[in-house]
């Protein structure tokens, strides 16, 4: 993987963290900047967006549920 690819993993999983503790709508760019201590154009570069965000963290906690119960 590429750093701009492990970065985006870090996010993903970090705001699927929350997300899971929270709720998805809790999770926003300038929340999920504090917890990875990216800054929030870091962030914004990535997604360009709160709602691409969002359904990014949706399709990588589907992704990693078929990795981790589809697949096996």
């Amino acid at each position: 993987m590429t750093k701009g690819e492990d970065t985006k993993r870090l996010i993903l999983n970090a705001g699927l963290q929350m997300a899971t503790q929270l709720s998805l709508e809790s999770v926003t760019i300038g929340n999920l900047a504090k917890a990875t201590q990216i800054s929030k154009s870091g962030l914004f570069a990535h997604f360009q967006s709160k709602e691409n965000l969002q359904l990014a963290i949706l399709k990588h906690a589907g992704d990693l549920f078929a990795e981790n119960v589809v697949v096996p």
